[in-house]
């Protein structure tokens, strides 16, 4: 290929067009690149300009890359394998041609400029790495499979492992946990419960069950890691300190912030200690402990933790997306404090850095500009949120192709903000534009340009432009069906859009309305025709193992929510009741993932009025949540608030008061009287005594949440203007009448409080407080 067929001796006298348009095709006619490894302990290829780019242009155009090496090389590329795997893919993922080198530097500004005009230098990296790992998995495989391992155990073994560990790389999680758990039975056999292969394989399992939601099997096995690492190492061994992060983060996972809290922190004194305040895994620990405070709602807690985690990933080169994801965090801290303008400036601030330092094409610059955008938009700065997007897309075009994919998701970004501005014309132009220059690009048959297509689909539908959305829709639907799967939780997003608009059609022909039942059965002939396509045993073998699994479990529920966030309730229900009752089967009533899907049920109930049956729905996710979290935790008194609601829609007063009132003790305790929650709860019970004519208890309450929200949230805030509005009406009402005996009802050693004793204390020192 360099010899003969590109001259590449001539290359500084070419446009960088010429990689695209010349060297890409010839790359794709050829249909196989031959990479050769002259040493693999430092593989000079992995740093030059030229080869990366041809590896990227390989696996760009779905040829095949192969690599050959000496069988000293293989041999040595073996044992490193076994040795640490963890290792071998931190070279690869090292990986980067931004970094490389040639002889000709004019070479490489050319090559990188082609690539970054095209195509983006992390998506090129990404691809890259990706290939060196699909073969080295192929190759270990291939040597599994070989008659030179019979009779050898141990080698068999740690090769095994080395591909679970290549497996979990790639996000293959089924087969990594299969071969997980063969390797683990037999490493422990082999060299013991405490030999260094055996807890690499024991952590690489955790992982994978963190990874699929399998939270109660993995918490063993982080507990025996943290156990033996302390016998091993101590309290202050690195390999301590991580397994006490990581089984801290896996009681974040499980929603047990009590025990999480004391790990992360006591994880953190230890790592500024030996570590520094700068190091990275010290400040991955700092993210951490502010997620872990922002989840229990102490935003002023997480505040300061997260500015010192951004400011440490700052002093690095080379860490922007740990500095985005920090950033990002506090910027939702700020939000949910309505620190609007400390969000907006430290968005700007953020930009000026990394223009300076990556450009305005990496992914943490474009994230940056969608923080900044969201933020404006929160603040009803419409026209500045949509014009932040439109300058910086006209800063990119000087830089980069318009099909680039930087380009192309910030115009489909743009485009959504245009829907939630009303402005459907230029929404419909810039999507139109986007999925002509994707197809162009990636071809119709891209999740890229399906989610375009589905785009378009749901824009036309809220037109009523209902034969445009059903081409739109069925484009889609086949499409993802080929490349996801009939079960995929977006195939099934986009069938259900399809089934809408197809019983709209049929109801607009026949000059009927529609209704649920119409499109519930227009949705079960569309599963139907699209699981027809595939071979019949290949479907119903697909059908049986991805349903019977928790992954489709969740992907029920990830719609499910998806529909309730949009206000598609109606399409919602029936998968959450679906998710709740696979997971009651799969996980076991008190799992804490049960519990979730069964407050979603109750919140959809909720959300449609139907008291009496969101009733027992939370009746039975507090009782559970008492017994499994304790009631002194966030998520029981969310449970408990969401109950107390529904009491007070159904005119239960006293048990409503019951729940409200330790609600709000709870709250106070906990986030202090001026958070969010605490004053939620406060105005719905002040609105509650006002109801029953208590109108001093009334008055207190709503009296002390309108002064706490006008100082917290400024007073023409919505919330602020809210509670001043029902404090006026309660005034108005207790100067033109005298409060009836009615609230006596009420008073302490009623009917209502006797039977909680746990209660009644609170109810008196809140009353005695006032």
């Amino acid at each position: 290929l360099d010899i003969f067929s590109c001259n590449l001796n001539s290359v500084e006298r070419i446009d960088f067009r010429w990689y695209q348009s010349i060297l890409r095709p010839l790359i794709q006619d050829i249909g196989h690149t031959v990479l050769v490894v002259s040493s693999w302990s430092d593989i000079i290829c992995l740093q030059r300009t030229w080869c990366l780019g041809e590896v990227f242009y390989t696996a760009d155009m779905n040829s095949k890359l192969e690599i050959l090496m000496s069988s000293d090389d293989q041999k040595q590329m073996l044992y490193d394998l076994k040795r640490d795997v963890t290792a071998v893919l931190r070279r690869i993922q090292s990986i980067d041609i931004a970094l490389s080198d040639t002889t000709n530097q004019s070479d490489k500004t050319s090559i990188l400029s082609s690539l970054r005009y095209f195509n983006g230098i992390d998506l090129v990296n990404c691809r890259i790495q990706k290939s060196f790992r699909e073969w080295m998995l192929l190759y270990v495989q291939q040597t599994l499979s070989s008659e030179d391992l019979d009779g050898d155990l141990v080698s068999q073994t740690e090769l095994k492992l080395a591909v679970a560990e290549l497996y979990q790389a790639n996000n293959t999680y089924d087969q990594a946990e299969q071969g997980y758990l063969q390797c683990l039975a037999q490493l422990r056999t082999l060299h013991g419960n405490r030999h260094y292969t055996t807890l690499m394989c024991m952590r690489g399992l955790a992982e994978v069950y963190c990874a699929i939601g399998k939270l109660a099997a993995a918490e063993p096995l982080r507990m025996e890691l943290l156990e033996t690492a302390h016998s091993i190492g101590g309290p202050d061994s690195e390999d301590t300190l991580a397994a006490t992060e990581e089984l801290g983060m896996l009681y974040f996972a499980e929603l047990k912030y009590d025990l999480a809290r004391p790990l992360l922190k006591n994880c953190l004194e230890l790592r500024r200690r030996v570590l520094g305040d700068t190091h990275p895994c010290t400040l991955q620990t700092l993210g951490n402990l502010a997620d872990v405070h922002m989840k229990r709602g102490q935003y002023e807690s997480a505040e300061p933790l997260l500015m010192q985690c951004l400011e440490g990933w700052n002093v690095y080169d080379n860490h922007h997306c740990e500095g985005s994801a920090a950033l990002k965090s506090l910027v939702e801290v700020y939000r949910q404090q309505s620190k609007f303008d400390h969000a907006e400036t430290l968005c700007k601030l953020r930009l000026d850095k990394l223009r300076a330092a990556v450009g305005l094409d990496h992914i943490s610059y474009q994230q940056c500009v969608e923080l900044l955008s969201s933020i404006l938009q929160s603040q009803d700065k419409s026209e500045l949120a949509e014009s932040t997007y439109t300058d910086y897309i006209g800063e990119l075009h000087h830089v980069i192709a318009e099909d680039n994919p930087t380009i192309l998701a910030t115009m489909v970004s743009l485009a959504t903000l245009y829907l939630t501005n009303g402005k459907h014309v230029a929404a419909e132009e810039l999507l139109g534009r986007c999925l002509s220059l994707r197809r162009q690009k990636l071809g119709n048959k891209h999740l890229d340009t399906l989610e375009c297509v589905y785009k378009l689909g749901v824009y036309f539908t809220t037109r009523q432009r209902y034969e445009e959305a059903e081409s739109m829709l069925t484009e889609c639907v086949v499409g993802r069906k080929q490349v996801l799967g009939a079960l995929d939780k977006r195939t099934r997003e986009a069938a259900e859009q399809l089934a809408v608009v197809r019983t709209k059609l049929g109801g607009r022909r026949d000059g009927k309305e529609n209704n649920e039942k119409d499109k519930s059965e227009e949705l079960r002939k569309l599963m139907e025709e699209t699981e027809s396509t595939e071979e019949t045993s290949d479907a119903s073998s697909q059908k049986d193992l991805i349903v019977g699994s928790l992954e489709e479990l969740q992907r029920i529920t990830d719609l499910g929510l998806l529909y309730f966030s949009q206000g598609k309730y109606e399409l919602a229900e029936p998968l959450f009741v679906d998710s709740l009752s696979l997971s009651r089967t799969k996980l076991g009533m008190t799992h804490i993932d049960t519990l979730t899907r069964l407050n979603n049920l109750g919140n959809l109930y909720l959300k449609q009025n139907r008291f009496d049956a969101a009733e027992p729905l939370y009746k039975e996710c507090v009782d559970l949540l008492r017994t499994k979290l304790g009631s002194q935790h966030v998520s029981t008194m969310a449970a408990v608030n969401n109950l107390a609601r529904v009491y007070d829609h159904l005119r239960k007063t006293d048990l409503a008061e019951q729940l409200y009132v330790e609600c709000l003790c709870f709250r106070r305790d906990m986030f202090g009287n001026e958070h969010p929650d605490t004053l939620r709860t406060m105005h719905k019970l002040g609105v509650l005594y006002g109801s029953i004519s208590s109108y001093t208890l009334a008055e207190t309450f709503l009296n002390q949440c309108w002064l706490a929200r006008k100082h917290t949230l400024g007073e023409n805030h919505p919330d602020t203007e809210c509670t001043k509005s029902s404090l006026d009406s309660i005034r108005s009402r207790m100067s033109s009448a005298v409060e009836t005996k009615k609230s006596s009802k009420f008073a302490i050693g009623s009917k209502g409080f006797v039977k909680s004793n746990k209660v009644l204390p609170e109810l008196l020192m809140v009353r005695s407080l006032l």
